[in-house]
């Protein structure tokens, strides 16, 4: 029997991916590293980060990247275009971020596989750490533990943040938390805006919309103009779709926190987002800087006083080297400020 060209070209790109083929396929591996020394690194659950028995030469990186730029008709990758993020084809549930000359010589990437199976919230490992937060007993939540503070602020349409460093497990949380909205409000219309799929839904009435992508606008002259559909842009057509929940991806920069905010102040019970960030406190002030560093958008209040109003759960996470497990470090609600400073409350009794 000829082998189709889709299972040829399947065939053709898991050779070209090699070692990195198996531990993309592999149940609990988060992260795949290949260095330009040719060292790799595998980020699995329960066993941590190791070095992984297999080596790269470079010509084997360079031919991996170079196909997967083929495959994502991404254009090729050369010393004018030498970064390159895109979504795993053939099947895998993955992402990619690669480079070559000027920016990363040696032909690095690293794969980061999305979360295959949904974590129960309950299972979370919870440690609760002290954030230096402000207790006075106010707080519209007071559960008797952080799972079901959380739980509360999904039923009363809290905005929550999902923090935490690089691989801390912030899109395995949000998956988790996806999965807590689909239970305790079935018929809440969820949309997700993101740049690169990451989350998944639980919920019957969802939809999932992608922002960052080339479009054309016609003017009224007749040309057209090729531009970029960013997340402002996503959010004015969300409005249009009668969303409850709106899930980002991540806010990885002004506009998206721009956006962010804006939907948090537009009627609806519920948004939730991932941030890189080191700590609570911390969380709060990136988004005040994505937000300073916006172009062209003005804001009738301090950017402190909007998120100090908007943002009303923090949840950080955080990866314990001595154990190897990804835990939620500490569950905070935002009770606004105080004397021009962040006043934050623990959410259990």
């Amino acid at each position: 029997m000829i082998a189709s060209l889709t299972d040829r070209s399947r065939f053709a790109f898991d050779r070209a991916l090699g070692p990195v083929q198996k531990y993309l396929a592999r149940d609990g591996v988060y992260n795949v590293h290949c260095n330009p020394s040719g060292l790799l690194f595998v980020e699995e659950r329960g066993r941590g980060k190791y070095e992984a028995p297999e080596t790269m030469t470079e010509l084997e990186r360079e031919a991996m990247i170079g196909i997967c730029a083929n495959e994502t008709r991404s254009g090729p990758i050369s010393r004018l275009s030498s970064r390159l993020a895109f979504d795993v084809p053939n099947g895998y549930d993955a992402r990619g971020q690669a480079f070559c000359a000027p920016v990363g010589p040696g032909w690095p990437a690293t794969f980061r596989n999305h979360a295959t199976e949904v974590i129960p919230w309950d299972a979370y490992a919870i440690d609760d750490d002290d954030e230096g937060d402000v207790d006075n007993g106010t707080s519209l939540i007071r559960a008797s533990n952080a799972i079901d503070a959380v739980r509360e602020a999904i039923c009363a349409g809290w905005n929550i943040m999902l923090a935490g460093r690089p691989g801390a497990g912030k899109s395995t949380l949000m998956t988790s938390l996806a999965a807590e909205i689909a239970i305790a409000r079935p018929t809440a219309r969820v949309i997700v805006a993101q740049d690169q799929d990451e989350v998944k839904v639980a919920s019957r009435d969802h939809v999932k919309l992608f922002a960052r992508v080339a479009q054309k606008k016609f003017e009224h002259d007749g040309s057209s103009v090729v531009y970029t559909y960013d997340f402002v842009d996503l959010l004015a057509d969300i409005l249009r779709m009668s969303a409850d929940v709106v899930l980002f991806g991540e806010l990885r920069d002004s506009m998206a926190a721009v956006a962010m905010l804006m939907a948090a102040n537009t009627g609806t019970r519920g948004t939730m987002t991932t941030i890189h960030s080191n700590g609570v406190l911390e969380t709060l002030q990136r988004i005040e800087e994505l937000v300073e560093t916006a172009p062209h958008v003005a804001f009738s209040q301090t950017p402190r006083r909007m998120i100090a109003r908007m943002v009303n759960l923090v949840v950080f996470m955080k990866y314990d080297e001595a154990t190897r497990t990804r835990r939620v470090g500490a569950v905070r609600a935002v009770r606004g400020l105080k004397d021009g400073a962040y006043v934050l409350d623990r959410v259990v009794r």
